[in-house]
């Protein structure tokens, strides 16, 4: 009943996911629907295994016979097995067919040369950023002399009252 309950729970979700389509992107809303999907068959084969079960104690009387669908249930497990393993291939099948699976390797590359770069080359220490650099320098041009940003008043040497009168 347990399981019943489950399928139905998952089923109805899968159908709730599919109508509103509730992640902000396509891509999240199709691995939800997959991920859905199998836990769903995941279950109703789960179902099938205990019924096929029960009906097979209730023509043996109750007691173990081999049979053919000792074989059948091992080939349902194993396909079972897979359909689940499917669901952690899925994304990377996704990046693949879309091409885009190309510019993560890209970025996997960049960061495996960041990193030896800094382990073996830099003794830890990572470079200055870019923006960083472009951004010191932007600001050490518009510095004057006393170190205030060009157009901003020097309110220490004024001499105005600062009382305000």
């Amino acid at each position: 009943a347990q399981m019943a309950a489950g399928a139905m729970i998952t089923f109805a979700f899968l159908m709730l996911n599919i109508t509103f389509q509730p992640f902000c992107s396509k891509n999240l809303n199709s691995l939800q629907s997959f991920t859905m999907l199998t836990q769903f068959l995941t279950l109703f084969v789960g179902i099938m295994l205990a019924l096929s079960d029960i009906q097979q104690q209730q023509e043996t009387g109750g007691g173990t016979v081999p049979s053919p669908a000792g074989t059948d249930r091992a080939i349902v497990s194993i396909m079972i097995v897979l359909i689940n393993c499917t669901t952690l291939i899925f994304p990377f099948v996704r990046l693949f067919l879309n091409g885009s699976l190309a510019d993560y390797y890209d970025r996997f590359l960049g960061v495996l040369s960041c990193l030896h770069r800094w382990i073996f080359c830099g003794l830890g220490r990572f470079p200055p950023k870019k923006s960083y650099v472009h951004a010191t320098s932007l600001k050490s041009r518009l510095e004057d002399s006393h170190g205030h940003a060009i157009g901003q008043v020097d309110h220490d040497s004024s001499d105005d009252d600062s009382s305000g009168y």
